[in-house]
């Protein structure tokens, strides 16, 4: 095939893919009139910054540069086809998520209830109380707790396998969260207000670090909670914050640095860096888009389209039977495999696959590395029946705060699980946010009960 034929092909997959995308998006606004809290606008918007941005690039240049990939070359011709498998993906996830299958299975899920906000909050200082522990341990070796947080992003390297202290940080927001809860239980405003300062809190500490996906995680965690529980926005001021949100964070990504010496060292090497990088080029404020995080984890898919069934033979399911054997920690189980991400680094890029080291797994790679094509299409049903049963479950909870915080943080990750594999849901989100709320809801219940059993014995 010449290279004019390549182009042709390429070209027609992301015009197919966009139309596909876009009759989907005005089915979803105009027939379903979804919301910005439904599951699938997420899985849209999502699964195409993921799909098209190296796509698009690769029409107008190959030229290797910032995360793409240097092996750009051995797997260009397998793009045109891993574009339209993922059209199939809007396809099928549309068809699954508007199926009766998630409204019966729905009936066999347990119903939450959270009435009492001195519990929630009694739960919240007990999850700050075991996250501050955990990251003081953690921060031991580097002279404490300030001196780990002003690491910037050089603090990855102390986490490394070490994420069953690291779990401190994203357990400072959902104690976070439960302050939200407690606020929509009470109504009182000033639990309100006292989520908002930690809320800030967990933003600037994960800015200091350099930890964009969490800033991202915590935005959309909290947003969702806010337009069901607080108040909604119309569509064209959620598309400004959400634009706004974006250049913000890629500017993040073009200042963090390492090793700051006091916070004041933090805010003027960041006002420096964006002054300079928004003087040089306004182009970088959409670098994740043209050579930055959006063009990684796709790269994985054409070259499992390239080489499953001939490199490699199908894993039949393997990588999601092994999954929950990364929720026991590499400190205890040095030996365990490496997850796919880590794994592709050492099968593609010679590298022995360190465990700070790795590019993300795309979450339809992964179904085709299992069982070709098929994985495509079994992963899509199996996402859509999941994340519809999840909506319909919070309509069943009656929208009740406690049901709406993890509904929140479940949305919140759906772009991590779609840029990473099946482990990215059950060792990241379960251990970073789903275990811990879950935990903190049925400790505040507990104290709800134990009240009572002491109300009805002084009677």
């Amino acid at each position: 095939m010449t290279h004019t034929d390549q182009l042709i092909w390429l070209v027609t997959s992301v015009i197919i893919y966009c139309l596909v995308a876009v009759i989907i998006s005005f089915k979803l606004y105009f027939v379903k009139r979804a919301t910005l809290v439904d599951p699938f606008v997420h899985f849209v918007a999502f699964l195409s910054l993921y799909t098209l941005p190296l796509p698009i690039r690769l029409i107008f240049t190959d030229r290797v540069e910032g995360n793409i990939s240097p092996y750009i070359a051995d797997f260009s011709g397998y793009i045109p086809i891993s574009v339209l498998f993922c059209a199939m993906s809007l396809i099928v996830f549309y068809k699954s998520y508007f199926s009766s299958i998630p409204e019966r299975l729905v009936a066999y899920l347990p119903v939450i209830r959270t009435t009492s906000s001195s519990g929630i909050i009694l739960s919240s200082a007990g999850i700050v109380a075991i996250s501050l522990f955990l990251l003081s341990t953690l921060a031991v070796s580097v002279g404490g707790l300030g001196e780990f947080i002003l690491l910037g992003y050089g603090s990855t390297k102390e986490t490394v396998g070490l994420g069953y202290l690291a779990v401190g940080l994203p357990w400072l927001f959902v104690s976070t969260m439960f302050i939200f809860v407690a606020f929509d239980i009470s109504r009182h405003r000033l639990w309100f207000f006292i989520g908002l300062g930690a809320l800030l809190g967990n933003i600037g500490l994960h800015l200091v670090m350099g930890n964009r996906s969490m800033v991202l995680y915590i935005l959309i965690s909290f947003g969702t909670f806010f337009l069901i529980k607080v108040r909604y926005f119309k569509w064209k001021t959620l598309l400004f914050l959400g634009l706004s949100a974006f250049v913000f964070l890629n500017i993040v990504g073009m200042t963090r640095k390492s090793e700051y010496h006091s916070f004041q060292d933090f805010l003027t090497k960041s006002f420096d860096g964006a002054s300079r990088a928004l003087t040089d080029s306004t182009e970088g404020m959409f670098y994740t888009l043209t050579v930055g995080e959006f063009v990684v984890p796709f790269e994985t898919l054409p070259q499992m389209v390239r080489t499953v069934g001939t490199r490699f033979e199908p894993w039949l399911g393997w990588s999601y039977l092994r999954a929950p054997v990364f929720l026991v920690p590499s400190a205890i189980y040095p030996d365990r495999p490496l997850d796919l991400a880590n794994w592709y680094m050492q099968e593609f890029y010679g590298q022995q696959g360190r465990l700070n080291e790795g590019r993300q797994f795309f979450f339809l790679a992964e179904g085709y590395l299992n069982f070709g094509p098929f994985g495509i299409i079994f992963i899509s049903v199996i996402w859509g029946i999941g994340w519809r049963l999840l909506f319909e479950w919070l309509k069943q909870c009656d929208f009740d705060p406690g049901a709406t915080m993890i509904y929140a943080l479940g949305l919140g990750y759906m772009f991590r699980c779609i840029s990473g594999t099946f482990v990215s849901f059950v060792s990241g989100f379960t251990q970073q946010s789903l275990a811990i709320a879950i935990l903190g809801l049925i400790f505040a219940g507990a104290i709800v009960r134990v009240r009572k059993m002491e109300r009805i014995t002084v009677a």
